[in-house]
């Protein structure tokens, strides 16, 4: 990640080839994965859910995430989405139960 970023998001690489709409039908973004080829310009991620850090200016804009965004790989399994406060609150119970354990 070079250079000032706005954010940072959990994301995940995607290894298979992945296709988007165009005005000719599917475009493939990443044809090396045909190839078994991963090369860098060609690398797709799909976002697992977390935001890790962001600056509070940029938090404020429309654009939660910013322009210029750094990343952490993150499987599904590691990564918590929180979509609603029932989730939230759920959440921060577990943690506090956990810690409560570990200080047992």
């Amino acid at each position: 990640m070079l250079g000032k970023i706005n954010s940072v998001v959990s994301v995940q690489e995607e290894r298979e080839p992945i296709f988007s709409h165009g005005p000719d039908g599917l475009n493939l973004l990443n044809p090396g994965r045909f190839q078994d080829l991963a090369y860098d310009r060609e690398r797709c991620c799909s976002f697992t859910g977390g935001v890790l850090a962001v600056w509070w200016e940029v938090a404020q804009q429309e654009n939660l995430i910013g322009e210029k965004v750094g990343y952490i790989e993150m499987s599904d399994k590691d990564s918590l989405q929180i979509k609603s406060n029932s989730i939230w609150r759920a959440s921060l119970t577990n943690d506090n139960q956990v810690n409560h354990r570990k200080s047992s």
